[in-house]
């Protein structure tokens, strides 16, 4: 069974409107933020033999490489960012980063509740502070308010990207 890690991070509001370009950078600067975190957790590894053979040359460093973000902003009543990291096995094509553990440690150790841990810490509550003085300064602007209804189960969002 694979593993990939997901972190959603949603803004504790109901907030039916589209954010604005000043608003949605700093979400991508927190998952940019995240994502380096994230990285600079994600070394120093110890590899254990792989079924029996040297750990394959090709397979290193991909869960490193594997940590992206989306920006969450069409879903119905959420905005925020998710953070990823679904590295596949390059035998099995199995997601795994959310079984990554350190050597020594038992396997319920894995690292990315540690990285979830220093994003919560110390990322997050500077990024909703930056939010919530921006929500103030565009308080008096008009904002689009929408209303989305999924007509299939996959329809719950889109990604966006600022330029």
């Amino acid at each position: 069974m694979g593993a990939k890690v997901k972190i959603t991070m949603d803004m504790p509001m109901n907030l039916m409107s589209i954010l604005f370009e000043s608003e949605m950078v700093i979400l991508e600067e927190l998952g940019e933020e995240s994502v380096e975190l994230a990285q600079s957790m994600w070394t120093g590894w110890a590899y254990a033999p792989y079924g029996g053979e040297p750990y394959p040359e090709a397979q290193k460093g991909t869960s490193f490489a594997g940590w992206k973000f989306r920006l969450l902003q069409a879903s119905k009543n959420q905005r925020g960012v998710e953070i990823l990291n679904n590295a596949k096995d390059i035998e099995t094509g199995e997601e795994y980063a959310g079984k990554v553990h350190r050597a020594r440690t038992p396997k319920t150790d894995v690292v990315w509740l540690d990285v979830l841990a220093r994003m919560k810490k110390e990322l997050i509550p500077e990024a909703m502070d930056r939010l919530m003085a921006e929500f103030k300064a565009n308080a008096n602007r008009s904002r689009t308010v929408i209303e989305l209804e999924s007509n299939r189960a996959s329809e719950v969002g889109e990604v966006f990207e600022i330029e």
